[in-house]
């Protein structure tokens, strides 16, 4: 394809919308940045729409490409100016290489596949966000479930934070957490959210079997209709005076719990 040279083409506007959150819902698509992400998106098969590479992006990006079977099949590489990549980069030093992915279908999770769920309510920081879900896929499970009231997980923030683990852990956006309990708990998944107070420490709670844990927001935790929903609580004890955890840790902690005991003999 013909180098694109002008911030004001029809294309590079098109792709500046999908900064917003509204912008990726209406296209469908989303952005991912650097060598390391849309490398490992390559590998993984996400539905790669579209490459956008500059001068110095173009070398490595041929060199991925290279690294790729079925080459008949590869998406289209549109050549850029390095000012058109620096318009559609969410950092201050862009490494030349951006991709057009598809957003995952909309279709509900089969929990009877999905087994082992981590569920994020409100959760604001997409720092967060990323990180539970390099977390959930580092400790096993199988699905991230993230209210759509919670950072968007395909903003670029998020995914960087996910270092590639957003393309090995299934994540689905729903309008309905508290109806997708409902429908894990039908399936036989045991709920459960994450609490400080008046709730079972983790070293004295199952969660080795099928199981949704529940994290809440960052200030105010798991909301009261939430906990009202939820088939049971549970807290990590702490010795020091810290009055609560960041969330991120916290879900860390109960993740790589449920991962020791469903390893232990």
């Amino acid at each position: 394809m013909e180098r694109i040279t002008s911030v004001q083409n029809t294309l590079v506007k098109e792709l500046a919308l999908l900064h917003e959150r509204k912008g990726r819902r209406e296209s469908g698509c989303f952005l991912v940045e650097g060598v390391r992400l849309v490398r490992e998106a390559l590998h993984c098969g996400a539905p790669v729409v579209r490459l956008l590479a500059d001068e110095t992006g173009l070398p490595a990006l041929t060199e991925i490409l290279a690294g790729l079977p079925g080459s008949d099949m590869l998406p289209e590489t549109v050549p850029v100016t390095t000012e058109i990549l620096a318009k559609l980069s969410d950092t201050k030093t862009p490494q030349g290489i951006l991709a057009v992915i598809r957003l995952p279908g909309a279709e509900e999770p089969d929990f009877h596949v999905k087994r082992r769920i981590l569920a994020l309510e409100r959760v604001q920081d997409p720092g967060n966000v990323g990180t539970m879900i390099r977390t959930a896929d580092a400790c096993g499970f199988d699905l991230v479930l993230v209210s759509a009231d919670s950072a968007d997980p395909w903003q670029p923030k998020v995914l960087r934070s996910t270092m590639g683990s957003i393309w090995h852990i299934a994540v689905a956006v729903t309008d309905d957490l508290t109806g997708m309990l409902g429908k894990a708990t039908e399936a036989g998944i045991v709920t459960m959210a994450a609490h400080p107070r008046d709730a079972r420490a983790c070293w004295n709670t199952s969660l080795a079997d099928d199981l949704l844990l529940v994290i809440g927001n960052e200030a105010n935790g798991i909301s009261s209709g939430m906990l009202e929903r939820v088939g049971t609580t549970v807290m990590i004890p702490m010795a020091g005076s810290a009055e609560s955890l960041n969330a991120a840790s916290a879900a860390s902690m109960l993740l790589y719990e449920s991962l020791r005991q469903r390893s232990v003999p």
